[in-house]
């Protein structure tokens, strides 16, 4: 297996995934994967989906109600050429980004409360909704209880746990979670997810690197492992649009360097 090539064959992929959970999960976690799956789509869709998306728990309650209420927000495109009348677009999807304007926009992309609700359970989605509202530039949430970031030791934000968060499960249309589904292809939306973020950390890209600090600032602020770099949590957060700013102009002058 060379880490270099792990996207360009299904057999590549696998083995890349299995690499990740050898490195990342402890011992007792071995064979219980399949539990955490379920576990991860109860949290979002039964427990943290209202507080996440500003909807009732029935809103979410079965694939005809999500259909009707989110399709629109989780990337449906409209089509006439296609024999659904459109499709469901991997990246235009307003629950992936943090204040959606219609663009992919790299800046804001993965910066959404599934990641919380997802590995640090319900209470945290509420204490960073509250810390934001009443203006706070450094929210600090942990959750409470034994939440999946203690049971898989977690000491820093990863990849992985980002674009499975990302994969738009939680307001799907469908019932069931194949690699490819009725109306997404899952396997390819994380992947596709994961590339984004393993070949933005391998080049040192800044608006990939503060997905990765504005996720630590919050959940491990006393981490040293940060993929994004040291930590400076005055500077890393959701809400502090002097540090989007400062990214913008990092990334601009690196893309007139690449033209």
């Amino acid at each position: 297996y060379d880490e270099m090539y792990r996207f360009e064959r299904d057999e590549d992929r696998i083995q890349g995934h299995l690499q990740d959970l050898m490195e990342l999960l402890p011992p007792s976690m071995n064979g219980k994967m399949g539990v955490e799956r379920s576990t991860a789509a109860h949290r979002v869709w039964k427990e943290a989906g209202p507080d996440i998306f500003g909807c009732s728990k029935m809103d979410l309650s079965s694939s005809s109600k999500r259909k009707h209420r989110f399709q629109e927000r989780v990337g449906w495109c409209c089509d006439s050429t296609s024999k659904k009348g459109g499709y469901y677009d991997q990246w235009l999807s307003e629950v992936l980004y943090d204040d959606y304007d219609g663009t992919q926009n790299k800046k804001k992309i993965f910066l959404n409360l599934t990641f919380a609700a997802v590995v640090f359970g319900k209470e945290s989605v509420c204490e960073l909704k509250e810390a934001i509202e009443e203006g706070d530039l450094n929210p600090v949430a942990h959750g409470r209880g034994e939440v999946l970031s203690d049971k898989w030791g977690l000491t820093h934000t990863t990849p992985g746990a980002i674009a499975c968060s990302a994969a738009r499960f939680a307001l799907s249309p469908d019932d069931h979670f194949k690699a490819k589904s009725g109306s997404f292809n899952w396997e390819e939306d994380f992947n596709n997810y994961l590339k984004f973020l393993k070949s933005g950390l391998l080049q040192q890209r800044s608006f990939v690197l503060n997905i990765f600090c504005t996720w630590d600032s919050i959940f491990f602020p006393d981490t040293n492992n940060s993929l994004g770099g040291p930590l400076q949590n005055e500077h890393h957060t959701l809400a502090d649009e002097s540090s989007k700013a400062a990214m913008q102009m990092v990334d601009e002058q690196s893309t007139e360097e690449e033209e």
